[in-house]
């Protein structure tokens, strides 16, 4: 499971449907306040979790968003959690993007 912390950015959210659209099994925690980018993670059933650091369970893959740091108790379970692999979200989308064509026009 892909599970993210802070799945409402802008970059998470977009990346957490791509990971779902492929196939991958994924959640996420962020703020409760509502945020416009959710809409698409819910209407594709992805859950989304209230920040609490029993949502880090064994096995996970874990994408920390660039807004995060030890500070968040998730990513300090996840850091302390030798059973979770931790990718940062610049990380895992260069990684990603390594296997595809990216053209970028400006």
């Amino acid at each position: 499971m892909y599970y993210f912390i802070g799945i409402k950015g802008s970059g998470m959210a977009s990346l957490a449907r791509i990971l779902y659209d492929l196939g991958y099994e994924v959640a996420g925690s962020d703020i409760d306040k509502y945020i416009f980018l959710e809409d698409g993670l819910r209407e594709r059933n992805i859950p989304i979790y209230s920040f609490n650091k029993d949502n880090i369970k064994d096995g996970m893959d874990v994408i920390v968003g660039n807004a995060f740091d030890r500070s968040n108790e998730e990513v300090a379970a996840a850091e302390d959690n030798p059973n979770v692999t931790i990718h940062h979200y610049y990380d895992f989308l260069a990684k990603l993007m390594d296997d595809h064509i990216s053209i970028g026009i400006a």
